[in-house]
């Protein structure tokens, strides 16, 4: 009995130097914490990112991604000697998020599987949005049998209150061929309106020429510059040389760049807004 009582005091005071250990060590950790703060590079204190939101003045970025985007269609025509014209058709299946930017390289590949022609240039992207992606006067150490696009370095951008494509109107376009029987090509032409809120410091305009069946013949592009509310400017995109078809219809596609805001000059408010005219987006 009496071991059994020496036995019990042993294992309690065993048991109060653990605890006493174990508060004596919390103690410490929470005295010697570092503070947490908003450089830590740690997700802390009530942030919803690591070190940014909540507390933390720095705002959290969202990492935004898309599916990728489709390539329907890449015709290479040929202009000239050792050049072609390259037309690529693009779409972003994304609902909300577009491509603010992204690389696209244009191969000229001959029978052989050999690249005889290449270059690489930048564009955007809306959501839902088709597209045509045009290069001009490619050089090609060869005759090619076929261009191909490869889409890479995409800028995704989720929009918010995101309301469609600029409203930029085409009408009265129409095709004309110049000299006899089209022996020197022909002239497209329109004109387009600025429907939208935005004034704009430039707009695109792209015309691709086809034949019955859809194949695409030959295409050109100009810009307008400092295109207001309201406007209506015309357009005219010649060809001088003879094409190696007959062209049936004319594509017409209008692009304003709307991720970038030194593109934007006004935007005009509803009238029932206290303010008729806000400068940028």
């Amino acid at each position: 009995m009496l071991t059994l009582t020496r036995d019990t005091k042993r294992l309690t005071i065993i048991v109060i130097y653990i605890f006493l250990f174990l508060g004596l060590g919390i103690g410490l950790y929470f005295l010697l914490r570092p503070t947490p703060t908003c450089l830590d590079g740690k997700q802390n204190q009530d942030e919803t990112g690591i070190d940014c939101g909540g507390v933390c003045a720095n705002a959290c970025i969202e990492l935004v991604t898309g599916e990728p985007l489709v390539i329907r269609e890449v015709t290479a025509l040929p202009v000239a000697e050792n050049q072609y014209d390259v037309v690529a058709r693009i779409y972003n299946p994304n609902n909300t998020v577009g491509a603010e930017s992204f690389t696209y390289t244009v191969r000229l590949i001959d029978s052989n599987g050999i690249e005889v022609g290449k270059t690489s240039q930048t564009g955007w992207v809306l959501p839902q949005e088709t597209k045509s992606l045009l290069v001009f006067m490619l050089p090609a150490e060869s005759k090619p049998t076929k261009a191909t696009v490869e889409i890479t370095d995409i800028k995704w951008e989720r929009l918010t209150n995101y309301d469609g494509r600029p409203k930029l109107g085409v009408y009265n376009k129409r095709y004309e061929e110049t000299g006899r029987g089209g022996e020197y090509g022909g002239v497209a032409s329109g004109l387009v309106t600025n429907e939208s809120g935005y004034d704009y410091r430039l707009v695109t305009v792209k015309v691709i020429a086809r034949d019955t069946d859809g194949k695409p013949l030959a295409m050109n592009q100009t810009d307008l510059r400092t295109f207001l509310v309201g406007q209506q400017r015309e357009f005219r995109l010649p060809w001088p040389q003879p094409f190696a078809g007959k062209i049936e219809m004319i594509d017409v596609e209008v692009d304003a760049d709307v991720y970038h805001s030194d593109n934007f000059l006004r935007r005009y408010l509803p009238a029932s807004s206290a303010q008729t005219l806000v400068p940028g987006r």
